[in-house]
């Protein structure tokens, strides 16, 4: 236990605090998935995310807590993700083979409800994917052609899945006006100008379809020899109305190679400005909303900024 852990203050029934300081430790949080659901107790905590616990079985496969929140907003977001990947691993038990070939994890059994005197909402277990995920960082570290050719096969990955999940019946996304390009109140007028420059741009240029909504090097499981195996965390799997929002955490220096790969795969060509058009339309949003966890107005217009210089070869405007 770390000494984070130990001063962490005591489950006392109910929901948790969002905020991970204000959390009990996840020994204590374990402890009372325990009391719920004793057949837990044979299980090993594997790792901790901001909404719930991770546990691997004895036989080997895995099991997730969803934790239930005070703060209502949070709250639904962990109950919508939570809901939302047990959904789509429903679905994966029947669709697994038109995956393109991907590993995926699929739904075990039912999952249980907790009360609501329980720091959780939900348990649900799920078939184990093969491989490791040290993270789009480790890899870029490597450089040279290993990071070349895995990014090109990433980007190959999500092309097979947007095109064999296309026909998957998941949710449409709340935040479907995530992607739209829109003014912000604070940006000079030059940088609004290129906003509106760009959302020209990419008005005939975004496609809809199935996403996996967090398409990162920590949900790619892949071997030794840097072969991707499959996907996992499916819970921001659903219908969105821009496809490219899946390429937004691919590593700058090598979205030329993940693109690549995709193009290899896809039937409609990927460009460059595409995705940084569609970043675009995520920083926008996010300037919108006033949130200071997004970041200050000076970095986001710095950000704002830099993509629209990168888009300057095909909008010919530079602010």
């Amino acid at each position: 236990m770390t000494n984070n852990e130990r001063k962490a203050p005591v489950w006392q029934g109910g929901p948790v605090p969002f905020d991970f300081d204000s959390r009990p430790s996840l020994t204590d949080l374990f402890k009372a998935a325990c009391d719920f659901a004793p057949a837990l107790a044979e299980a090993e905590l594997v790792r901790a995310s901001g909404y719930g616990l991770v546990l691997r079985n004895k036989d080997e496969s895995f099991t997730k807590l969803a934790l239930r929140f005070s703060d209502g907003v949070f709250n639904a977001e962990a109950l919508e993700g939570a809901v939302g990947e047990i959904n789509a691993l429903r679905l994966f038990r029947g669709y697994a083979g038109l995956l393109g070939g991907l590993h995926v994890p699929v739904l075990l059994a039912p999952p249980q409800e907790f009360p609501l005197s329980s720091p959780f909402s939900y348990a649900y277990r799920m078939t184990p994917v093969a491989g490791v995920n040290p993270g789009w960082i480790g890899i870029a570290l490597r450089g040279g052609n290993a990071a070349k050719e895995y990014f090109q096969q990433a980007g190959a990955v999500l092309a097979r899945f947007h095109e064999a999940a296309a026909g998957l019946p998941l949710a449409h996304s709340v935040l479907r006006n995530w992607w739209d390009i829109r003014p912000v109140e604070f940006l000079p007028d030059r940088l609004n100008k290129g906003l509106e420059i760009a959302a020209q741009y990419m008005e005939d240029r975004t496609i809809p379809g199935v996403v996996h909504g967090d398409f990162q090097g920590g949900n790619i499981m892949h071997r030794a020899d840097g072969r991707i195996t499959g996907l996992i965390d499916f819970g921001y799997a659903r219908y969105e109305s821009n496809i490219y929002g899946d390429m937004l955490e691919v590593p700058s220096l090598y979205l030329n190679d993940f693109i690549a790969g995709y193009d290899k795969v896809a039937e409609t060509p990927v460009h460059r400005a595409v995705v940084l058009a569609t970043k675009l339309g995520r920083l926008t949003y996010q300037a919108s909303t006033e949130d200071a966890d997004y970041g200050t107005p000076a970095e986001l217009a710095r950000g704002i900024g830099l993509a629209l210089e990168a888009m300057a070869p095909v909008t010919g405007y530079k602010p």
